[in-house]
């Protein structure tokens, strides 16, 4: 007689496939979300561009940042909400004004963003920029502290 030998997967094996197929989903879903995250928080500091030139220029004419959205000649928070952000404030730090932006729930719902300039002894500045700590990981590289 001829033994005959039987191919294929066992129910044993076909479940072991379909856990590790399971695990690298769940793997692939979660750096998904944090990548989408990411995106937004980006697309939520370019929202903050033209607002950052708005208050260069008024530095480069006055000498000194604005502290009041009126001084600045912004506009309403709610005119720069965006696909992240919800509104965009400006917030007197001192002598100088905070860009705050707060986002949406596709980031984090109601959390806040900042940047601010920092202006060294020679008188160049940068800005730097920070938010909440549940915030830290998602930030670009260069707010991240």
């Amino acid at each position: 007689m001829n033994k005959h030998r039987t191919q294929g997967f066992t129910l044993i094996e076909l479940m072991i496939v379909v856990a590790i197929v399971g695990i690298l989903a769940a793997m692939a879903v979660t750096a998904y979300q944090d990548y989408t995250r990411r995106a937004y928080l980006a697309e939520a500091m370019g929202v903050a561009g033209s607002v950052k030139t708005a208050l260069e220029e008024y530095h480069a004419a006055n000498g000194v940042w604005p502290t009041t959205a009126s001084a600045a000649g912004l506009q309403a928070p709610a005119a720069y909400r965006g696909q992240a952000v919800e509104s965009l404030t400006l917030v007197a730090s001192g002598a100088v004004g905070v860009i705050q932006l707060t986002l949406n729930g596709k980031v984090q719902d109601g959390a806040k963003v900042w940047l601010a300039p920092e202006e060294n002894v020679s008188g160049a500045y940068r800005w730097r920029c920070g938010g909440e700590s549940t915030l830290q990981r998602l930030m670009p590289s260069n707010c991240r502290d």
